[in-house]
């Protein structure tokens, strides 16, 4: 059996289970740790999610684990996200490639709330209460022949309000293969695990990603897709197109939107610029927010071992 042939039955028998394994759990109910879905990558952000077909090294930690080790070469990423009021998302992720086509990765990301104020059952205030949300993720990919790589990615999370904690593990499963100069991904992330605050236990936002993308103009360009299904909500799409002007600097532009009749936040137009001096990337993102005066994002990155 071809390597074309292998590649094509193994993505499509990946997409088709994780689709029946997402809509199978798919009605209504509550999702908790949705901030496992904010991007916390400028590029990604700038596409519009549309990664998931072309992710490799740190970035392929949170769009698709198969590409940890596909560019061949270690990374080292930081990035900072300003959300709306006090909401601030960190992430430092790294991934090194090893021997026989595979790539390990490890990602830590906090998102942390501000201030909140605490009021006891009488309405009288109590003082400033601490939360925060913390998600470590162990990344694995393995190039199985020339044109597909399967990848997981393993993800313990935490939240914290005031005198409440609650922790589960999760993990997500990624394929993606090359035919030239097209790429097609596959991603069922936050698999499992729920988050049981006292008595009551919340499943995780479960998610469905199929994604697609081509190289054109010499591969200075890049256009890509995606769709996305989570757990209990409609589909939404995302789209992204960027453009490399001398291999140093990058225009990056998207648009994402949900196919149902409400809006979301993930509905809208991103514009990303990016700057690749050797081997130091630096990229930001911004995008507009019809409940804030926008989301800035910036993600610095050094790639070494190539």
């Amino acid at each position: 059996m071809s390597d074309r042939i292998f590649a094509k039955i193994a993505f499509v028998i990946l997409s088709l289970v994780a689709i029946l394994a997402v809509s199978a759990t798919a009605g209504p109910g509550t999702n908790s740790a949705d901030f496992l879905n904010i991007p916390v990558f400028s590029r990604g952000a700038a596409l519009s999610g549309a990664m998931v077909a072309n992710a490799d090294g740190a970035t392929a930690l949170f769009y698709n684990p198969a590409g940890v080790g596909r560019n061949g070469s270690g990374e080292f990423s930081f990035s900072h996200t300003e959300l709306m009021q006090d909401l601030r998302l960190d992430n430092f992720s790294m991934a090194i490639p090893m021997k026989n086509g595979s790539g390990i990765g490890l990602g830590l990301t906090y998102l942390g709330y501000g201030n909140i104020a605490g009021y006891d059952v009488a309405g009288v205030a109590t003082g400033d209460l601490s939360a925060y949300s913390f998600m470590v993720n162990l990344g694995y990919s393995q190039r199985l022949t020339e044109t597909f790589s399967a990848g997981i990615a393993v993800k313990p999370v935490f939240e914290k309000l005031d005198n409440l904690e609650a922790s589960t593990v999760t993990f997500d499963l990624g394929l993606m293969a090359e035919f030239g100069q097209f790429s097609v991904g596959a991603q069922y992330a936050n698999l499992g695990g729920k988050l049981k605050y006292v008595t009551e236990e919340i499943s995780l936002p479960a998610t469905m990603r199929l994604g697609v993308s081509y190289r054109t103009f010499g591969s200075s360009s890049m256009i890509s897709l995606a769709g996305n299904k989570e757990q209990g909500e409609g589909v939404s799409l995302g789209a992204g197109f960027e453009y490399a002007y001398n291999s140093i600097l990058t225009f990056r532009a998207g648009y994402g939107g949900s196919l149902e009749q409400t809006a979301t936040s993930a509905d809208g137009m991103s514009l990303g610029v990016g700057l690749l001096l050797d081997h130091i990337g630096l990229d930001y993102t911004y995008r507009p927010s019809s409940t804030s005066e926008g989301i800035h994002q910036i993600t610095g990155s050094y790639r070494f071992g190539r």
